[in-house]
Order: C-alpha cells, then sequence, then structure tokens
C-alpha cells in the first residue's frame, strides 16, 4: 500500500492496523513508533486503544515509568481502566513504589477476574511485606495460593519467609525444606533461614547441617560468611569444637562483635579444658 495516497482518517487507521500487526509478531520498536504517531495527532477513537498498547509495549521494555505515562491517559476510559489500573500497580512495583502499589492495588483487587486478580494478590503481598505488614502479606498470598495452583519453588520460598517473620517456625521450616535441595541461590537462602528454624525449634543438630550448606555455596558471600559463622558456633555447642571456629578466623575477616564472640568461645574451651597460657 502507499501509505502516502491514503487521506488523515485512513492514515490513522493504517497506522493502527500495521503498529498492531508489528506488535502481534514480536516486532515492538516499530509498532510503539506507530501507537505515539496516533497519540501526538488528533484525538480519535483510536487514540486510546494506540495508548493502551503503548503502554504495554513500555512495560514489556520494563521502561515502567513510561509505561505509567501511557495508562494515566486511558484511566478513566471504561473499556481500558481496568487493564491500565492493573499495569500501573505492575509497574509501580517494579519501581519499588510499593506505598503507590497497596493505595491503588487493593480496591483494584475487588474488580479484576482470573490471572490479572492472582497476580494482583501476589504483588500486593509483597509490597506489604516490603512495607513490614506482614499480616496483610500473608493475607494476600493465601488469596494468591487459592487459584495459582501448584507454587513454584520461588512461591514457596517466599512462603517460607512470611512465616519466618511471623514467628511460625515450623511452618516455615516446612516451606524452606522444599526448596533446600539443589545448588542455587534459592536454595543457599533457604538452607541459611532453616538453620535458623531449627534454632528456634531447638534442633541443634539439623540446623548445623542446614547452615554448613548454606556456608558451602557461594552465591551470596554475605550469607556464606554467617551461614559459616553459625555452622562454627554449632559445633563448638554441640562436640566442643573448635575448629570451625579457626576456619572461621583464617578464612574471613570478621566485624569486631562477631571477632570477640569467637575468641571468647574459644577461651571458654581452653579454660574448660585448664590450659590458662592459651586461655590468655
Amino acid at each position: 500500500i502507499n501509505a502516502g495516497s491514503l487521506s488523515g482518517e485512513q492514515r490513522t487507521e493504517y497506522d493502527f492496523k500495521l503498529g498492531y500487526t508489528l506488535l502481534q509478531t514480536g516486532k515492538y520498536r516499530p509498532a510503539l513508533d506507530l501507537f505515539e504517531k496516533i497519540l501526538k495527532g488528533r484525538f480519535t477513537p483510536l487514540s486510546n486503544p494506540s495508548a493502551y498498547y503503548a503502554g504495554h509495549i513500555y512495560y514489556s521494555l520494563n521502561k515502567f515509568a513510561a509505561a505509567i505515562d501511557k495508562f494515566s491517559l486511558i484511566r478513566d476510559d471504561p473499556q481500558f481502566s481496568l487493564l491500565a489500573g492493573y499495569y500501573t500497580v505492575e509497574s509501580n512495583f517494579m519501581l519499588k513504589k510499593y506505598d503507590l502499589v497497596i493505595s491503588q492495588g487493593e480496591e483494584l483487587y475487588k474488580k479484576l477476574t482470573g490471572e490479572h486478580k492472582e497476580r494482583c494478590a501476589r504483588v500486593l503481598s509483597e509490597a506489604f511485606f516490603a512495607s513490614g505488614d506482614t499480616e496483610k502479606a500473608r493475607f494476600y498470598f493465601e488469596r494468591f495460593t487459592l487459584t495459582s495452583g501448584k507454587l513454584s519453588r520461588r512461591d514457596t520460598y517466599y512462603m517460607g519467609t512470611i512465616s519466618f517473620r511471623l514467628g511460625s517456625f515450623r511452618t516455615a521450616a516446612e516451606s524452606f525444606r522444599e526448596v533446600a535441595s539443589g545448588d542455587d541461590s534459592l536454595a543457599q537462602n533457604a538452607n541459611y533461614h532453616l538453620g535458623y528454624c531449627y534454632t528456634e525449634l531447638k534442633n541443634k543438630q539439623q540446623a548445623l547441617l542446614s547452615f554448613r550448606k548454606a556456608s558451602e555455596m557461594d552465591w551470596d558471600q554475605l550469607i556464606k560468611e554467617d551461614a559459616f559463622f553459625n555452622y562454627a558456633k554449632l559445633s563448638f555447642d554441640i562436640n566442643s569444637d573448635i575448629s570451625q571456629f579457626n576456619s572461621y578466623l583464617t578464612q574471613y575477616t570478621p566485624p569486631d562483635s562477631k571477632f570477640n564472640e569467637v575468641q571468647n568461645y574459644i577461651a571458654s574451651y581452653y579454660l574448660v579444658n585448664k590450659d590458662y597460657k592459651s586461655a590468655v
């Protein structure tokens, strides 16, 4: 088609349909250019649909602030307001604007259906968790689990962190155990938290094993170091073994608080064994 020969109204329709076709075939950039072109012209019945698709493309390209700008153009259009609101909440979540997620998302959640409602519950749960309201985080995560079917490993880990923060260590341990196998950052985090759960549950032997496993993984060096520290403490507590403390001091340069604590444990060991010179 010779697009230059089309009338103004025909050209707008042509640009919209070509943009939509490009979008559906994964050619986001040229599609976005066409939708933006329509939005810069005079308002037509295709302006609001163009704003929606432009916003959706920006969202897909992780340009969340730009997506929010486009969705704001159609928040009063009944045809698009619900989806525009949903993607605005998602975009604010990705930008870590949790207060906006909460203020906009709770009312929106009541109106959504299907997958959008399910996903909105998950986003609200994480927003409340990040804001320190763990009870609300649990409430929305439970809403999410009612419709989501089988949980992913990441979902199961998140469920464990909610229980952990609420002090439900037995429930948290059940979740973390499901994630602790394997060799990835999720498994390292799960084993680390599992160690604390077992400590709270007075199961020192299992706590020792969990901290040791977390200390042997290299995904997060801060977790690796603290897990090793806790492993060393439990080795001393259970077996009167100070060798892990010596290994810890060889491998790490701990902060003064940990260094002093380690020295105190080692000194206590020497005192019990009447090695006063080493204790001094």
